[in-house]
């Protein structure tokens, strides 16, 4: 992933590859969260319909965390690429900063 991430140029596929391994690892998260909170709450009577729904509420959410993640990571690029075309020199911690600042304000609104 490192060398994905902080190769010169993402492909396609790479984005799809990164895209991929989000949705498995935030879906994986989401279903182990799910699990976790039905065991603590194991005597608490709730029907099958209401459990199917909050267990795809539970999905769509990571799912969407996900997509949000690699959007970002592609708007980033398409900055980047703007950037580069247009000849300026900015400072590369700028660009790392902009990252980190996006990242944790994600992460903030996802809380």
């Amino acid at each position: 992933m490192y060398k994905i991430l902080f190769s010169k140029k993402l492909t396609t596929k790479d984005h799809l590859r990164i895209l991929k391994s989000l949705l498995i690892f935030i879906n994986a998260t989401t279903l182990v969260l799910y699990l976790f909170l039905r065991l603590l709450f194991y005597n608490t009577p709730i029907t099958l319909n209401d459990d199917i729904i909050a267990f795809l509420k539970t999905v769509l959410i990571g799912s969407l965390s996900a997509i949000g993640i690699s959007a970002v990571l592609v708007i980033i690029e398409v900055i980047d690429l703007i950037i580069a075309q247009r000849k300026l020199q900015l400072l590369p911690a700028l660009k790392y900063a902009g990252v980190a600042v996006f990242t944790m304000l994600i992460f903030y609104l996802a809380g």
